[in-house]
């Protein structure tokens, strides 16, 4: 009996070729070889399974009842091997799994919630655990605490998968009858107070880049998020820098009214990241294509 160890299952498929033509030539076009390597081959084979296999007659080559009997085996078992190989199909409805994804209030809104919705009626047994970006995220999707960060200013460690979902204008936002609607400009811009996600120092501050050092802006509200912003607004004086879609936002819910900005401001690029340890696995691959997706039909209704 042969020892499994000492046969090249690459004979098998050659074998397959074989019985299917019994013709040495046709067989080795159908494996794309040459005439000479398939004669080869069956040599090896004889050899392996210490039978002739094929006699030659006056039609061709005909098997021997040990090759008629391992064409039987060989078909369900070359069907296996197939499947062995085949990439692995996936039923988003047999995914069990729980989805901590890290990001901006305003990115949720636009771009993530119609699709959990989608991805809930495709995949029920998800559960999706939404937090806030902070300063720790990083230390989050390294320790495994954290599988999926979207958000703008990313700073992406070298074991950390990443992928540019889109880019958004930065717009002025303000009350729909903002006196500074009625001249719209720079000067009548820094007329009034704004709000900011920080106390940033005048060097720091884009619109003060942007407009060559010459634009003195006068802070009326430092709030910790974008989303806490719009209510500000209504009914004021203030004047937020908000990104596009959020500005989009603002008008629809708020009633407020957005204007391109009168000095040009750097977009918001707003990335993924994950950690190379999901970067294969087919749960998670699923799930962050799912949520990509949204981020591309925006940018198509743009």
């Amino acid at each position: 009996m042969s020892d499994i160890n000492n046969i090249d299952l690459n004979l098998l498929k050659s074998l397959q070729a074989l019985l299917l033509e019994c013709h040495v030539g046709r067989a080795a076009k159908r494996m794309h070889v040459t005439q000479s390597a398939m004669s080869h081959t069956l040599a090896r084979l004889r050899d392996a399974l210490q039978d002739p296999l094929f006699v030659r007659t006056s039609k061709g080559l005909s098997p021997t009842p040990r090759a008629v009997q391992l064409g039987q085996q060989l078909e369900p078992l070359m069907t296996e091997l197939v499947r062995l190989f085949d990439p692995p199909r996936l039923d988003p409805s047999s995914i069990l799994c729980r989805y901590r994804i890290l990001s901006h209030d305003f990115i949720v809104q636009a771009y993530l919630a119609p699709q959990l919705n989608r991805i809930q009626r495709l995949a029920p047994n998800i559960v999706f655990e939404l937090d806030t970006l902070g300063s720790e995220a990083n230390d989050k999707l390294d320790q495994d605490q954290a599988d999926l960060i979207i958000g703008a200013g990313l700073d992406a460690r070298d074991r950390f998968m990443q992928q540019r979902l889109t880019q958004e204008p930065i717009d002025c936002v303000l009350a729909a009858d903002h006196p500074a609607l009625k001249q719209w400009h720079l000067e009548s811009l820094l007329a009034y107070p704004h709000i900011t996600m920080g106390l940033l120092a005048e060097r720091d501050d884009p619109v003060s880049v942007a407009s060559g050092g010459e634009a003195r802006r006068r802070v009326g509200v430092i709030t910790h998020n974008l989303q806490t912003q719009l209510p500000l607004l209504v009914d004021s004086s203030l004047i937020a820098f908000l990104p596009r879609s959020l500005a989009a936002i603002a008008e629809r819910q708020y009633g407020l009214c957005s204007r391109p900005s009168p000095v040009t401001l750097a977009p918001l690029i707003i990335r993924a990241l994950w950690h190379q340890r999901h970067q294969h696995d087919h749960s998670h691959r699923w799930i962050r294509q799912q949520l990509f997706e949204g981020f591309s039909e925006a940018a198509d209704r743009g």
